[in-house]
C-alpha cells in the first residue's frame, strides 16, 4: 500500500478540484455538504498573518495595538498572540514578528 501524505494546502487544490454528478439526489447533496465544511476546515488551517490596527501616534510613528482575525475580523489586544482565533479557529502567521503592520 503506498502512504500518500499532502499539506494541508495541497489537500485543499485536491478538494476543490472535486467533480461530482449533477443529480440533486439526497446522496449527492450530503456529499456536496461535507466537501463544502472540509474546504472551509482546510482553510483556517493554513496559516494567514494577522491584520494590524493602529489608533494613534508615539514619537511620530504610529502605534499598532489591535490586530485583527484575517478570516472572522475579530479583534484583540497586541498582548493576545493566539496561535488559532479563539472565535473562528482560523491558524494565525506570526512568522514575522508583528504581522502585516
Amino acid at each position: 500500500m503506498i502512504n500518500y501524505k499532502f499539506s494541508f494546502k495541497d489537500t485543499l487544490e485536491r478538494e476543490k478540484h472535486m467533480v461530482f454528478t449533477s443529480d440533486m439526489s439526497e446522496r449527492t447533496m450530503k456529499a456536496l455538504a461535507h466537501h463544502d465544511n472540509v474546504i472551509k476546515a482546510l482553510e483556517k488551517q493554513i496559516p494567514k498573518r494577522p491584520i494590524w490596527e493602529g489608533d494613534g501616534y508615539s514619537d511620530g510613528e504610529m502605534v499598532y495595538d489591535t490586530w485583527y482575525c484575517p478570516n472572522c475580523d475579530y479583534g484583540f489586544d497586541e498582548d493576545e498572540p493566539h496561535w488559532f482565533c479563539p472565535v473562528c479557529g482560523q491558524a494565525i502567521d506570526w512568522s514575522e514578528e508583528g504581522g502585516d503592520k
